[in-house]
């Protein structure tokens, strides 16, 4: 067995102590001899026949590892000054921070707390006197306390003996009871007219409205009913006639209900308010006189 020197190309080995795979590369003046990464012993290259392997060193006494100590802080002089030594929550802290640091201590000291805190409780429930949980149980059921005394020193049997002499109130009979009364129903409120709902809408404010070109008046009729939203119809009596015929309008500070009633009068039609929208019929009288007022006639300008 003889010592070698490391090749240029990489070798693999192994630690025979801590097993760390070991890449090995030769570098010029680089001794057979080093400290594993790992556990840090030192070992040496030796060859075995035609196999190199890794052999672990005694240790020496420079190779030997010392044992750590604590270091001292060294007292500073600077001048007729001098730094004083670690007072004694210097040494507490680090004695402290050493156990903080073993999971065993932390567990023991956890457990060892809890203990003291069952103990200082059960201790002060012993501490407490009987008469004192009596007193606050009589105090809980609203009883006096001198009242409390004096049923426990009077026997069982006389208790019961006076609770049965009590008189029983009789009771009463049915018939003086008080029946409920029902509560009078308000009235049912009647359904919504619709034709209030389309006069409504047909009351919408315009404050001008202008149709200087003359324009069939279904076309004036369609616009009207998109603005207002209401279904405007022809009536069977109404002819086809009055639906090709061209109108012009131009009024101020109207509602569109007035505007549907200027251009159907302008056609010989006037418009009645219905259920399911507004029906243009036949106007009875000449256009140029005014249609008659009723409570389902748009009266007109």
């Amino acid at each position: 067995m003889s010592k070698v020197a490391i090749s240029h190309a990489p070798i693999k080995l192994s630690c025979p102590r801590c097993k760390t795979v070991l890449r090995l590369r030769r570098r010029p003046g680089d001794p057979g001899e080093f400290d594993c990464p790992d556990c840090r012993e030192r070992l040496e290259l030796v060859e075995e026949g035609d196999e190199l392997r890794l052999r672990v060193l005694p240790p020496t006494a420079e190779t030997k590892p010392k044992k750590r100590k604590t270091p001292v802080i060294p007292s500073v002089s600077f001048g007729a000054l001098s730094a004083p030594p670690r007072r004694w929550w210097s040494r507490a802290r680090s004695t402290t921070a050493r156990w903080a640091a073993e999971p065993l201590v932390v567990v023991w000291t956890i457990a060892a707390m809890a203990a003291v805190g069952i103990g200082v409780a059960f201790w002060q429930t012993r501490e407490t006197p009987v008469g004192g949980a009596k007193n606050a149980v009589v105090e809980a059921r609203g009883v006096p306390n001198g009242e409390s005394e004096s049923r426990d020193d009077v026997p069982a049997d006389q208790q019961q003996r006076k609770v049965i002499q009590q008189p029983v109130e009789a009771p009463r009979s049915l018939a003086t009871l008080r029946r409920p009364v029902e509560a009078a129903r308000p009235p049912a409120s009647p359904p919504p007219d619709p034709r209030a709902m389309i006069a409504g809408a047909l009351a919408m404010k315009v404050l001008r409205f202008e149709q200087p070109t003359p324009v069939p008046f279904d076309l004036l009729r369609f616009q009207i009913e998109e603005m207002a939203g209401v279904a405007i119809n022809y009536d069977s009596s109404a002819g086809g006639e009055a639906r090709e015929q061209t109108v012009t309008v131009a009024l101020d500070n109207v509602t569109l209900g007035e505007i549907v009633a200027e251009a159907a009068r302008q056609v010989g039609l006037k418009p009645i308010i219905d259920t399911d929208g507004v029906r243009l019929v036949l106007e009875a009288l000449p256009t140029n006189e005014s249609a008659p007022i009723g409570d389902d006639v748009i009266v007109g300008p």
